[in-house]
């Protein structure tokens, strides 16, 4: 069977709609309890689309920092959030020098990524001594 892969350059204009339709039930209050505040510096979201919880996160004015493939979906994120530094890049490579984060994390993307390993091996490397890693989501096709 060969998976079709989703355009989320098209998708991108609307995507938002569903946090409207089906809002996510406990992902900004975990990601909440992850996070030490006093002594966050620096987050990155990878298969951060439009900024849905990096927009969650900077209310509380950590340095947020998101990451995604689709340009169409760094786009809206820009529109909706101009403070977010946003870069356009794969899950594994992630073009940041290591020790770059306190935090990394995902939200219902890592089935996106052709190499989950590969994202895991990229996101310690970013980690900070003491930073965490944060994986979100299940397949929705599993």
């Amino acid at each position: 069977m060969v998976e079709k892969k989703v355009n989320y350059d098209q998708l991108a204009p609307t995507y938002d709609q569903r946090f409207a339709s089906q809002p996510p039930s406990g992902v900004a209050q975990a990601l909440q309890e992850f996070v030490d505040w006093d002594q966050l510096r620096s987050i990155l979201e990878v298969g951060c689309g439009t900024g849905h919880w990096l927009a969650h996160l900077g209310q509380l004015d950590p340095r947020c920092c998101g990451l995604d493939l689709s340009r169409g979906m760094l786009q809206q994120a820009q529109a909706h959030q101009p403070a977010l530094l946003l870069v356009q890049g794969s899950a594994h490579h992630l073009p940041f020098s290591g020790n770059s984060f306190n935090a990394v994390f995902c939200v219902n993307a890592i089935h996106h990524f052709d190499q989950p390993k590969r994202f895991v091996a990229e996101a310690y490397r970013l980690l900070r001594p003491g930073g965490w890693l944060a994986v979100f989501g299940s397949d929705p096709h599993g």
